[in-house]
Parts: C-alpha cells; structure tokens; sequence
C-alpha cells in the first residue's frame, strides 16, 4: 500500500545500505514512486536528471517522491542504473558502510537518568539523528534470541570490571549469532539508547545497530 511505501524503502535502505525506490500503482495508468537514500547518494538530484519522465516529482538529497506512466518504467530502471554505474566508478567505496558514533559510553553509564536526558533532543530524523554511542571491549552474556525467524536478540553487555547493560539486537541476530553466542572474547557495540514505559516501570536498553 502506497502508504507505507516510505516506511517500507526505508527498512530496505537500512538492511541492504543503497538508495531504494518504492513503486505502487496509482489507478491503471500511473505508478507512484517513493525514494529513500543513504549519505553520500543525493537521491533527488539522480532523479532529477530523469525529470522528463515524471508527471510530478519533489524531494531532498535523502528522499523523494514522484507520478509516472506505467510505461516509463523501463527508461527509468536503465537511467538510474547507469547513474549508479557512474557514481560506483567515480567512487569505488560509495556502498561502503563507515561505522561512526558520537562518544563512548561504559556500562555503568547507562541509565534512566541519561535516557531521559537524551529524550529533551527529540524528535529525532534527518536533520537530528540520535545520538549513536560505542561500548568497546565488553563480553556478551545470556544471549535469548527472539521472533518467528529468531532476527531479534535480547542480551547483556559486561565489561571486565564486572557492569552490565541490557542489550537489544534487531533484525542482524542471525547475521551476528557467532558473535552473540561466543562463549569467549570481546566484542564493541554501537548503538543508541532507548527507554522504554510498562505501566509506570521504567528502563533503559542498549538498542544495538553494530557489533564488531
């Protein structure tokens, strides 16, 4: 449905880390496009360049939406391609995912208060993402996986003075089960903070974006 098109272009963007166009159908004779892109990729102005081909069209460097004619599609999948193949040629490393994080924070560190505090910068989105923090050298402990396909996993962090946070992994749980059930070692963690509300209780988990 059209109306989660933006949604959905951004869960693809995220997992596979390149610029994703959504099409829907728009009565018989339109599709409707939906675009969302990664930093380094100027969604609108590769689109811009195939503007002949749209009814309509708008957006910014990070997304964009547009009408077109069923039958332009073909035009329009071989003009984005070859823009691409330009862009990989000119930059060999464009796809390349650049972990990057604000500070770092330890264990013990992770709290409600600092959850909370975190919480007076919102609402984060394009123009103020979420502040992004690294636990480095921690071991991982009492790892549960979770969901149908078992994508998820909750877990602790424990640093070598023995402080532990409460850890969630979404989606990557199966890509990174050899490292969250590692039974030696450690490992970094980057991600964000997040608290969560359950009928008056609170607490505050370590949403994990990036383990290495």
């Amino acid at each position: 449905h059209e109306g989660i098109a933006g949604i959905v272009a951004g869960k693809i963007k995220e997992h596979f880390n390149r610029p994703v166009i959504i099409l829907t159908p728009s009565k018989e004779e339109y599709l409707k496009g939906t675009g969302r892109s990664i930093d380094g990729i100027d969604i609108y102005a590769l689109l811009k360049n195939c503007g002949h081909l749209f009814e309509s069209f708008g957006g910014h460097k990070g997304a964009c939406g547009f009408l077109m004619r069923k039958e332009n599609l073909p035009l329009l999948r071989n003009a984005v391609s070859e823009e691409i193949e330009s862009l990989k040629t000119e930059y060999p490393n464009i796809f390349d995912i650049e972990l990057s994080w604000d500070m770092e924070i330890f264990p013990e560190e992770i709290n409600i208060a600092l959850a909370e505090e975190l919480e007076k910068m919102e609402p984060f989105g394009q123009n103020n993402p979420r502040p992004l923090f690294i636990i480095k050298e921690v071991g991982i402990k009492n790892s549960m996986f979770m969901g149908q396909d078992k994508t998820h996993a909750r877990f602790s962090a424990v640093s070598k003075e023995g402080f532990s946070a409460e850890c969630v992994i979404f989606q990557k749980a199966q890509e990174k089960k050899d490292l969250l059930t590692a039974m030696e070692g450690s490992v970094d963690l980057i991600g964000a903070l997040s608290l969560q509300s359950w009928k008056g209780n609170k607490k505050v988990q370590f949403i994990v974006e990036e383990i290495i």
